[in-house]
């Protein structure tokens, strides 16, 4: 549903309608969100699966409410961004340039503007008319699979297309639906969620919204905005990640690890060497690759909540064990880099599994 559905003006430009960023989706709207499920399902607690921008959510909401992070069992984060400061995407490096439009995002009609340019408007009904343009320049037409020998590939693949839309390459996706894809990638936000992210790559932290000083002073009680306590996060995560990915970027994702290791949270890491951003939502071949991991790690949690202590203490002995082998055409290989073994090099961690031909 989007965004600008859920009220009954005309053009969703009420004042305070698009003043918004992930700030109040981690105050307000993932608490309710879980609320719900939970009085749905008469569950206790629930397993949060996330990507990108909901990572950050989960990670902000968690370490501020106490009592939400209670109500999750396990954390799952896809691509995960707290920090976002070594990005590789052009569009996000661009985005932080963009402060000249803090003196300007208070206006409803420029709240939302990137509703407009990215969602529900008129810039979506542009990037959708020239869906069959890109794909014909790009992809060499969007109606077949991907041929290894079409010129087209070598333009994909420079990544232009992974700078804007976080796809680099076609090697997990399914071709024919790449109109699909771009009718709905990217989608529309706030302006003042756009400036946050754009904050975000400028300081390198993962903190509040910079109102500025005055604002600032009256909202949070000093002039430099808070950064959000990731000490206090206290909900078991999985890290899973992308060695192509330009958004969530290795060192980023590394330097979060770092910090829920050291407060104990961190049930692993997985890097894919081959994945992008997007891949964890439109790949065609998630279940060969994290699927299962994810699966094991959930039931896990939900093993350990039944079973009190004792199920805690399998749980955590497990995590220890676990290491993310996945079965592929080609036979096994790692796709969890474990941050012990401090593997830096994909290919060598391929060649030494198949070699090997099992792990210990």
């Amino acid at each position: 549903m989007e965004h600008e559905r859920l009220q009954g003006s005309s053009n969703g430009r009420d004042e305070g309608f698009w003043d918004f960023s992930w700030d109040e989706m981690a105050e307000y709207d993932l608490p309710a969100e879980i609320d719900y499920v939970l009085k749905t399902t008469g569950a206790q607690t629930l397993s949060y699966i996330s990507h990108s921008q909901g990572t950050a959510q989960g990670f902000a909401a968690f370490s501020e409410n106490p009592e939400l992070a209670r109500k999750v069992g396990v954390h799952v984060a896809l691509a995960p961004v707290a920090f976002v400061g070594s990005t590789d995407s052009a569009l996000f490096q661009v985005a932080s340039y963009l402060p000249f439009l803090k003196e300007v995002a208070t206006l409803p009609a420029v709240q939302s503007l990137g509703n407009t340019l990215l969602g529900t408007g008129v810039g979506a009904n542009i990037v959708k008319s020239l869906v069959p343009g890109i794909c014909n320049v790009f992809l060499g037409g969007c109606d077949s699979e991907k041929n290894p020998s079409d010129p087209h590939n070598e333009l994909f693949d420079s990544g232009l297309m992974g700078n804007l839309f976080s796809l680099p390459d076609m090697t997990h996706l399914n071709q024919t639906r790449i109109p699909v894809y771009l009718s709905h990638l990217p989608e529309g936000t706030s302006v003042r969620n756009l400036l946050h992210w754009a904050q975000s790559v400028r300081t390198n932290k993962f903190q509040k919204y910079d109102f500025g000083p005055a604002e600032n002073q009256q909202r949070y009680g000093q002039e430099i905005p808070p950064e959000y306590d990731l000490l206090a996060y206290s909900v078991p995560t999985l890290l899973i990640y992308g060695s192509k990915d330009p958004i969530a970027n290795r060192k980023d994702v590394r330097r979060l690890a770092r910090v829920f290791q050291q407060t104990g949270v961190l049930l692993g890491t997985m890097e894919i060497p081959t994945y992008d951003h997007n891949d964890f939502t439109l790949a065609a071949d998630g279940f060969e690759f994290f699927f299962e991991y994810v699966l094991d790690r959930v039931e896990g949690a939900a093993c350990a909540a039944e079973g009190g202590e004792e199920g805690a203490g399998e749980e955590e002995a497990d995590a220890q064990d676990w290491r993310g082998v996945l079965q592929t055409g080609a036979g096994s290989f790692w796709t969890f880099l474990s941050e012990e073994l401090q593997v830096q090099e994909e290919q060598e961690l391929q060649d030494l599994v198949l070699e090997e031909g099992s792990l210990p």
